[in-house]
């Protein structure tokens, strides 16, 4: 979907946004019989040179993405998932190696949309990293500590606050109390949950400011390629629920943004 198409089946990607770069112009000549099937061009002021359309060079590794996609197909099979996208991309300098979408289609997967710049979604425990970023920056310490639940439901925020649940017991070995740290490795729901709660209490709107900060709600310049925008709250004091927002936040709720914008 990335690299697209331009024929009578579809049209799209870069194929189709960049199809006068690519396409080049075609050129006439005026020609002349000079034997039964035989002719040559002559010199003359409406001959038209033809040109060759550019190149588009992009970032994508054509091993990489093979790798990507057979991983993609085989996951979706296996989780008997709707549709999902695959994104490798370099840390060191954003370059994008890999991108795949693909949407099951019983035992088979099919390309019919590109998930990973068009599809806002819940991002989910991958926003994790967003809320300790935010922690990190507003002071809060590595070694604060909250109890896990060890696996059970805990309401954050009171009786009207979110519910959240971490999917295994996480802190066993220390009576359920953990540290941002260990809470990172264990992608522990409740501990981020209650500290981002607890921390930007005072004034939510701060937590919601550097998620927008980090620009997850904004384009990037890949509209015509099909991307949207995301969606982060406003968490001041307008938002009709914006403490149970707060913390359903900080676990990757309340907020969509693209596969790439993560």
């Amino acid at each position: 979907r990335t690299i697209g198409r331009w024929e009578e089946r579809g049209s799209y990607g870069i194929e189709r946004v960049m199809r006068d770069t690519l396409a080049g112009h075609k050129g006439k000549q005026r020609m002349q019989t000079i034997a039964p099937g035989y002719k040559t061009r002559v010199d003359h002021k409406d001959n038209i040179e033809a040109q060759n359309g550019y190149d588009v060079v992009t970032t994508l590794d054509i091993n990489i993405q093979d790798v990507a996609d057979a991983a993609l197909r085989e996951q979706l099979i296996a989780q008997n998932a709707w549709w999902g996208t695959t994104i490798v991309m370099e840390c060191s300098t954003g370059d994008i190696l890999a991108m795949v979408n693909l949407k099951r289609n019983e035992d088979k997967c099919v390309e019919v949309q590109n998930y990973a710049i068009g599809v806002p979604v819940n991002p989910g425990s991958t926003f994790k990293l967003v809320s300790a970023m935010a922690l990190l920056e507003k002071g809060v310490p590595t070694k604060t500590t909250y109890h896990s639940g060890l696996g059970d439901r805990i309401q954050v925020g009171g009786k009207k606050g979110a519910t959240v649940q971490d999917s295994h017991p996480i802190g066993r070995e220390t009576g359920g109390v953990i540290d941002m740290r260990t809470a990172f490795a264990e992608s522990a729901n409740v501990y981020f949950a209650k500290v981002v709660h607890d921390k930007f209490y005072d004034n939510p709107l701060v937590f919601s400011d550097f998620c927008r900060k980090l620009n997850l709600h904004d384009v990037m310049g890949l509209e015509y390629l099909g991307a949207r925008k995301g969606t982060i709250p406003h968490l001041d004091k307008r938002h009709p629920s914006r403490y149970n927002a707060l913390a359903n936040m900080a676990i990757g709720y309340n907020v969509d943004v693209t596969p790439l914008h993560m």
